[in-house]
C-alpha cells in the first residue's frame, strides 16, 4: 500500500510538472511539447532566458563532473575530489545566475531569482501559472 501511494505521488508530481514546463514555454510563445523533452528543453529554456553558448558551457561541465566523478571515484587521490567539487561549484553559480536572468525575463525581482535557485518546486509553478509574462529578451 505503501508503494501505490509513493507512486500515485510521483506520477502526480510528474503531472504536474509537464503542466508547468507546457505552460511556461508556451508563455514563450513556443510549443507546450518542447518543454518535456529532457536536454532539448534546457536548451530552448536557455536560449529565451540566456544564451546558447552558457547551456553549452552548462552541458559541458556537466558531462565533464559525471565522468570525473565515476572515473575518480574508486582512487584516494585528493587532488581529484577537488576537482569534482570545483565542477560543481561552477555549475551552481551558472545555474544561480540563470534563475535571476529567469526571474528578470518574467519581471521578478532578484529576490526572486534567489528563491527560484532554492525552491525551484514552488517557483516555478509561480512562473507558470501566476501573471508574469515573460518580456522580450534583450540582445547584446
Amino acid at each position: 500500500m505503501k508503494n501505490f501511494i509513493f507512486i500515485v505521488l510521483c506520477l502526480f508530481i510528474l503531472i504536474f510538472y509537464i503542466l508547468t514546463y507546457w505552460r511556461i514555454f508556451t508563455k514563450f510563445g513556443r510549443k507546450g511539447w518542447e518543454g518535456i523533452i529532457p536536454i532539448y528543453n534546457r536548451y530552448i529554456f536557455f536560449n529565451e532566458v540566456w544564451d546558447k553558448k552558457v547551456f553549452l558551457m552548462d552541458l559541458f561541465f556537466t558531462f565533464i563532473g559525471i565522468a570525473f566523478a565515476i572515473a575518480f571515484s574508486y582512487t584516494e587521490m585528493f587532488i581529484y575530489d577537488l576537482l569534482v567539487v570545483f565542477i560543481n561549484i561552477v555549475r551552481f553559480i551558472i545555474q544561480f545566475m540563470f534563475c535571476n536572468k529567469t526571474a528578470d525575463v518574467f519581471g521578478k525581482g532578484k529576490y526572486f531569482g534567489i528563491w527560484l535557485a532554492f525552491f525551484p518546486i514552488i517557483c516555478y509553478p509561480i512562473l507558470a501559472f501566476g501573471r508574469a509574462i515573460p518580456r522580450e529578451r534583450r540582445t547584446v
